[in-house]
C-alpha cells in the first residue's frame, strides 16, 4: 500500500526534535512529506507528482536578513532538506520541476499570520480542537476558516476548517 505521508525524524525526543526545529538544525529538524496527489490525483497533470517538504521553523531564524541573504538561505535550506529526503527517494532532484520554497517570513507576509504562525493559538490543551474559534460568528453570513478555528493546525486541520465553513454558508444559502 502506498502512503501519502512519511515522517523522517532523527530522534525519539520529541523535545529534541523540536528544538532542532526552532534553533534552525535543518540537518537534524523533523521533517513530514506529502505526496497530495495520492489523496487527489487531479491536482496534477497526468504522469505527474506532487511533494511537500515541511519543517517547522521560527521566525527569528529568518528575520533581518537582506534580500539576497533571505534569497540564499532559502536555497541553501531547501537544497539541505532535499538532500536528507534523497536517502529515501534516491534522484528526487532531477524530477523537481517547479519549487516553492515557504519560510515564516513568507508566511506572515502573505498569509498575514503573525511571525508566520502556521498552527495559529498555541496547542496547549485550553486552545486545542472544540476550544478554538468557531466557524460560526455573530455576524450572519460570516464565517472562519483556518489554523486559529476548529479543528485546529496543520494543512489537513485547515480543509477540514474550510469544509466545514463551506456547509455552513451552504446551510445558510439553502434557508434563503
Amino acid at each position: 500500500m502506498q502512503q501519502h505521508i512519511l515522517f523522517i525524524n532523527t530522534t525519539y525526543s520529541h523535545e529534541d526534535a523540536f528544538n532542532s526545529c526552532i534553533n534552525g538544525d535543518y540537518d537534524n529538524c523533523s521533517l513530514s512529506v506529502v505526496d497530495h496527489a495520492q489523496i487527489d490525483p487531479t491536482l496534477v497533470p497526468e504522469g505527474r507528482g506532487s511533494l511537500m517538504i515541511m519543517t517547522l521553523d521560527s521566525y527569528e531564524n529568518w528575520k533581518g536578513l537582506s534580500g539576497d541573504d533571505y534569497k540564499r538561505k532559502k536555497t541553501e535550506i531547501a537544497d539541505k532538506l532535499i538532500r536528507r529526503l534523497e536517502r529515501y527517494l534516491p534522484d528526487l532532484r532531477k524530477y523537481i520541476e517547479v519549487m516553492e520554497v515557504a519560510t515564516p517570513k513568507a508566511i506572515s507576509r502573505f498569509g498575514l499570520s503573525p511571525e508566520g504562525a502556521i498552527y495559529g493559538f498555541s496547542q496547549r490543551p485550553g486552545q486545542s480542537g472544540i476550544n478554538r474559534l468557531s466557524q460560526e460568528t455573530k455576524i450572519k453570513g460570516l464565517f472562519l476558516a483556518g489554523a486559529w478555528t476548529r479543528p485546529g493546525a496543520g494543512v489537513h486541520g485547515c480543509v477540514v476548517s474550510g469544509l466545514d465553513a463551506a456547509d455552513l454558508v451552504l446551510k445558510l444559502l439553502r434557508k434563503s
